[in-house]
């Protein structure tokens, strides 16, 4: 669960860090903004500490995805970091 009193903007954050993002199904993008939302929440933790067992087999999951690169993450986020 995400804790909105340490980081009341994580789903925003993640949306606008992320939404651009196209990983050939939106349960993908969804997973993708959920995961950086809870990490956003718990920055310095290890992500057994961050997600529930299943939560982590997703994100897990997303990660070994070959449509997840950096290549993919990292022109989207660079993009919303240079945003006014």
């Amino acid at each position: 669960m995400l804790d909105q009193a340490r980081f009341p903007d994580a789903d925003h954050w993640a949306h606008a860090n992320f939404s651009g993002v196209d990983l050939g199904l939106s349960a993908r993008n969804d997973r993708l903004m959920y995961s950086a939302a809870c990490i956003a929440l718990q920055p310095g933790a290890s992500f057994p500490t961050v997600f529930t067992r299943k939560d982590l087999r997703c994100f897990y999951s997303l990660l070994h995805r070959p449509e997840v690169t950096h290549s993919t993450l990292l022109p989207v986020t660079s993009h919303a970091r240079n945003r006014p």
